[in-house]
């Protein structure tokens, strides 16, 4: 939770940083760049909030759409508009980002939400155990075959 919090606080201090660079120079990587940070920070906002109050539908809706799906596409858009400087290809991307955000909101009026794996599988900020990642079946399925002594 206090992780999260911390991101949520450095995301916003650059998103203004960015925001600030862009209104004086006019440069649309870096209003891209500010949004996806802005994004993120709210994104990291939630967990902190459903860390604390319990997550709802809600806070899982804007948690994922923010920081899992919208916040990487807008980077990576803000780096095609530096790398290719070129209107056609700023048009484009700013009409990808609107179909993969339209996309979202789409897919998440749809879905289909169970409020006991909200409640038992996310982070709950309650104990430390949370911080540890999940254990997984990964280490057996990838284990060196023997070789015979």
């Amino acid at each position: 939770m206090i992780m999260a919090l911390i991101a949520a606080a450095i995301a916003f201090g650059f998103a203004v940083m960015l925001a600030k660079e862009f209104v004086a120079r006019r440069r649309p990587y870096t209003a891209l760049w500010a949004l996806a940070l802005l994004l993120y920070g709210v994104a990291s906002l939630v967990v902190v909030i459903g860390a604390v109050g319990g997550w709802t539908k809600l806070e899982y809706e804007i948690y994922w759409a923010l920081g899992a799906v919208l916040t990487v596409p807008l980077l990576a858009a803000g780096e095609v508009v530096l790398l290719f400087r070129d209107r056609v290809v700023l048009w484009v991307t700013v009409l990808l980002l609107v179909f993969i955000a339209a996309y979202t909101v789409a897919v998440l009026g749809h879905a289909m939400y169970d409020p006991i794996a909200l409640a038992k599988r996310l982070p709950s900020g309650r104990t430390s155990s949370e911080t540890e990642p999940p254990r997984t079946g990964f280490r057996r399925s990838c284990r060196s075959p023997r070789t015979p002594s």
